[in-house]
């Protein structure tokens, strides 16, 4: 996999201050991803983002990552998975048992 070339949204270099044990979770992390995948928390399926909007509530994935309206957060990082019609089938099978049963 080729790195992705990547800068901040607001073209800002930031800086932010980080313990050491913070600095040593990503080398950590790193010697246990597969060989020749450059990034640590970017699967080479899901960017973190696509992965908090598919398992947080979207206000929470949208404060992680920055972004000012909720509406860029769902149009770039939430689509709907065959696992989520799946799911949702479920859901309305149990609300028809439930229904049925009072």
């Amino acid at each position: 996999m080729d790195a992705l070339e990547w800068e901040p949204k607001d073209h800002e270099d930031r800086i932010v201050p980080l313990s050491h044990e913070s600095t040593q979770l990503p080398v950590n992390l790193q010697s246990r991803t597969r060989e020749g995948h450059p990034y640590v928390f970017i699967s080479p399926e899901h960017s973190a983002v696509t992965s908090w909007a598919q398992e947080l509530p979207m206000q929470v994935a949208q404060q992680l990552a920055g972004h000012l309206h909720l509406v860029t957060t769902r149009k770039y990082y939430l689509s709907v998975r065959s696992e989520d019609l799946v799911s949702a089938n479920k859901l309305l099978n149990r609300m028809l048992v439930k229904t049925n049963d009072d």
